[in-house]
């Protein structure tokens, strides 16, 4: 019996990750519903909602870590709703997971090499790594540390490292500010920004609703598996229901 082709279709860079009538379930759970949005290619997308609204969900959807849905998730055109995880990570689609689940018991430089495990090109390899130290110093710093001696702040960044280790086309984060301190969240948002500069397109799922869109292109706002707004981060950043929601304040003042 033939194998069926794969699902291709036309893009444009606005369309570089499709989402389409995604829904998600756990047992009899419908976790999410009917949800669709694009990412576009070189932007910076977040996702926003309380916790149990839905955004890691996606993520993990997207990331090829949840197996009863439907809908269609395409990249670079090619629907790639069926595929196994280690293929997506070929692909480029790398995923910062929330917890940051570093191997404490490893090295920095270490952990670091384990995150580029599926990069076979030497020189690659080494251009990422440089890369890495050059948004995080501190890493190079203690590449020969053992991670579990690492603050919370550094520990983030060793687990963002670790993702661009892997050569990223999309970088998707989730919850990169959590459980840090304001210093540092302030930080990992310019680092971020750094990384989206240097051509990684970048899908965050984040609490921390108001910085997050201040860096963003788009934003998406999920209440209980549904997607229910979305818009650029600087239309979103004016409207006086989000804010009043989840910004806190009001534009009226």
């Amino acid at each position: 019996m033939k194998k069926k082709d794969k699902e291709i279709i036309e893009y444009s860079d606005k369309e570089y990750l499709k989402i389409v009538n995604l829904n998600v379930f756990y047992g009899n759970i419908h976790a999410i519903k009917d949800v669709s949005f694009n990412v576009e290619k070189g932007s910076i997308t977040t996702l926003l909602g309380a916790n149990g609204a839905g955004k890691t969900s996606v993520i993990k959807t997207i990331s090829g870590l949840n197996k009863k849905i439907s809908g269609a998730i395409y990249f670079e055109g090619e629907n790639i709703i069926k595929e196994h995880p280690e293929k997506i990570v070929k692909r480029g689609i790398i995923h910062c997971p929330e917890g940051r689940r570093i191997f404490r018991d490893l090295t920095v430089k270490e952990n670091l090499s384990a995150g580029g495990y599926s990069v076979r090109d030497h020189k690659e390899f080494n251009e990422n790594l440089e890369f890495v130290y050059s948004c995080f110093p501190i890493l190079k710093e203690r590449e020969r540390q053992q991670a579990s001696t690492l603050s919370g702040g550094e520990l983030q960044m060793l687990a963002i490292g670790r993702s661009l280790m892997a050569s990223p086309k999309l970088l998707m984060l989730d919850e990169p500010s959590l459980g840090l301190a304001p210093l540092i969240i302030e930080q990992i948002f310019e680092i971020i920004k750094h990384i989206n500069q240097k051509g990684v397109t970048i899908l965050i799922v984040e609490q921390n609703a108001r910085q997050s869109l201040e860096i963003s292109d788009f934003g998406y706002l999920f209440e209980v598996g549904r997607m229910v707004l979305g818009d650029t981060s600087e239309k979103l950043l004016k409207d006086n229901k989000l804010i009043s929601t989840y910004l806190g304040g009001s534009n009226d003042e």
